[in-house]
């Protein structure tokens, strides 16, 4: 057995320590991490040191540092979110908790250096930071001053880069969809944006959700929003701007995607997607046959048209002459041509995308055509409450049996699952019964908005919570082969709301704006909007009125949206408002085109400046809401 001398065994000891201090400091170079145990830490990571220093002035680094308070969970997180200005070449490395940017090419003389770290990283408990930071220096004595910062209103901050371009001398050459921006940020959690060190100049700035990040807005792909007004910076601006976050554009037209021919009158065309009702003419529709031999005075024409009332996207289509006349026993395949028909979001048909061919099977060809038009028999499907003509529209329930909380002056659609005889107006009043509570009728006028609907709406005001009934029976209407639609009765019953419980809201509109007195047809539209039926989940910030807790629920077949256009600034308005919780904003528009409009990223054109009032106004019954002010920056 080996002993050792005391002295021996401290020199041992030593050696052993030291090892173990080294193997300990290199596991914790290759695995940082933080202690196991405890409370879970919920601050966010930050930059607490650099190299260069913040704003320091000439200084030809060979590197950048960034040091952070704290353990990252994923570098190549944070490697993925720096951006250079001017873009350099680097190499990452780290050393605990700092990263070191490494750089590979030479720094101009007389250069501010602008270093923006973004939001999208986390720590190893899985925070991200409040907002981006930036680190400036310069390679020379002076450093660029100016700064823009903007507030964005969103629902989702994550993933949201801001774009900002230093404008040429010709800004109308500037093509985001094709140009990399010279700066980028990323938008932090508490929604806001900061781009500092700016040199003078004009600036141009875009809040994209870049999908594919490439640096670059790819148009029917990344969401965009649009400052708006392009933003000048001299010397030590600081200027500050908001920026609303919008949806993504449709930009895909509707397509012709198939024909069901249901008999020789008749027929349905299958669109790729929902089409808008306005766009439903008969003359964007041609039927032709597929040799062309017929002369275009003796072709059956589409006399009319609707939407099928379960899917939007599938358009029927009744023609005046049958396929069965006898000039058209020759032809075997029919065509048809549709143009100008628009999507939901306003898309036109490309002129390539509406024809299709098909075949007249010698099946529907033997039918006899009683039988054919027979198929016609449509029946009632439900009715439908909206607004008065006057009034703003607003998305409203269907109007089922026993349902409360109508308005005075209501106006009911009837619709049908297939086109009206044209003539059906005569026997309306024959089909539909009117009546109160105490058995008066109630005079009504009755026309079609559309082949399948029937628009029935009162000429004076209701009586306020009155019961009331409407009576259906279909067998006195006649479909559009004049043929009479199965009888059935439909009866409901709705008792009508109470005006004099309505309420008011009021104040003051300022325009804050340096550009307010700029000359054209700018006005403003405050815009109200129902944003609780229910009443409950009032937040804090909610205005009350009165110390009752009692909210009644806003009814569905109320209006639920008000619209108050005014030409200058000042005292304003908004009457006979139910009670509810409600969201207001007000809308400067700039074109005198009556709607909101965001801006477009090429050709551009800025977005149009909107204010959300910060907090959700409750109306309570014959309450009146005053004194809200209205800052419009």
């Amino acid at each position: 057995m080996l002993y050792l001398m005391p002295t021996q065994r401290c020199w041992v000891l030593a050696v052993r320590a030291i090892i173990y201090g080294v193997c300990c400091v290199a596991w914790s170079c290759a695995n940082p991490a933080p202690p196991k145990g405890g409370q879970l830490d919920k601050t966010p990571p930050k930059i607490i040191a650099t190299y260069p220093p913040q704003r320091a002035l000439n200084v030809l680094p060979l590197f950048i540092m960034l040091e952070f308070n704290k353990f990252i969970q994923q570098r190549s997180q944070v490697q993925q979110n720096i951006f250079l200005t001017p873009p350099l070449k680097v190499e990452y490395s780290w050393s605990g908790k700092a990263v070191y940017l490494n750089l590979k090419e030479k720094l101009d003389s007389h250069t501010t250096v602008i270093v923006t770290l973004g939001t999208q990283y986390s720590d190893w408990d899985g925070n991200k930071p409040e907002a981006a930071y930036t680190l400036t220096f310069s390679t020379g004595s002076v450093l660029d001053s100016g700064v823009i910062r903007a507030t964005v209103e969103t629902d989702k901050t994550e993933g949201l880069t801001a774009f900002l371009y230093q404008l040429p001398p010709n800004p109308d050459t500037l093509n985001p969809y094709t140009t990399k921006p010279k700066y980028k940020t990323q938008l932090g959690s508490n929604k806001t944006l900061e781009f500092p060190a700016l040199a003078a100049g004009k600036y141009r700035l875009f809040v994209v959700r870049d999908e594919f990040r490439n640096d670059v807005i790819d148009r029917g792909i990344d969401a965009v929003g649009i400052a708006t007004d392009d933003i000048d910076i001299s010397g030590d601006t600081v200027a500050e701007t908001r920026i609303r976050m919008e949806y993504l554009d449709d930009i895909v037209p509707p397509k012709l995607m198939d024909v069901r021919v249901h008999s020789a009158r008749h027929f349905v065309l299958r669109m790729s997607e929902h089409i808008h009702p306005s766009s439903l003419r008969p003359e964007y529709v041609l039927v032709h046959d597929s040799i062309r031999v017929i002369d275009s005075v003796a072709l059956p024409r589409v006399a009319a048209m609707h939407l099928d009332p379960n899917d939007p996207s599938l358009v029927w289509c009744y023609m005046e002459k049958s396929l069965q006349d006898s000039i058209y026993r020759a032809v075997k395949s029919w065509c048809i041509q549709v143009t100008r028909m628009q999507d939901s979001a306003g898309n036109y048909m490309e002129s390539d995308a509406g024809r299709l061919c098909w075949s007249l099977t010698d099946g529907i060809r033997a039918r006899k055509e009683t039988q054919i038009q027979g198929t016609a028999n449509a029946q009632f499907v439900r009715a439908h409450i909206l607004p008065e003509a006057s009034q703003a529209l607003y998305t409203a329930p269907l109007l089922s049996d026993s349902v409360r909380g109508v308005v005075q002056k209501p106006r009911i659609t009837l619709l049908f699952s297939e086109a009206l005889s044209p003539t059906v107006t005569t026997a309306v009043y024959r089909s539909v019964a009117w009546e109160d509570e105490q058995g008066h009728t109630i005079a009504y006028r009755a026309g079609l908005v559309q082949a399948n609907a029937l628009l029935l709406e009162v000429q004076t005001p209701l009586a306020p919570s009155v019961w009331h009934t409407l009576t259906i029976r279909t067998g006195y209407l006649s479909s559009w082969s004049d043929l009479p639609l199965r009888d059935s009765l439909v009866v409901l019953r709705f008792q009508t709301d109470d005006a004099r419980d309505y309420s008011s809201i009021s104040g003051v509109l300022v325009d804050s704006s340096a550009t307010k007195n700029m000359q054209g047809k700018r006005a403003y539209i405050l815009v109200l909007e129902a944003i609780n039926s229910s009443g409950k989940d009032i937040s804090a910030d909610t205005i009350q009125l009165g110390t009752s807790t009692e909210n009644r629920s806003l009814s569905p077949y109320v209006q639920q949206r008000f619209e108050l256009r005014r030409d200058t600034e000042g005292v304003w308005e908004i009457r006979n408002v139910p009670s509810g919780l409600y969201r207001l904003s007000v809308i400067v528009d700039n074109n005198g085109n009556g709607k909101y409009d965001k801006g477009s990223v090429f050709p551009f054109v800025p977005a149009e400046r909107m204010y959300v009032f910060p907090k959700n106004i409750l109306v309570r019954p014959r309450w009146m809401v005053n004194d809200i002010l209205l800052v419009v920056h």
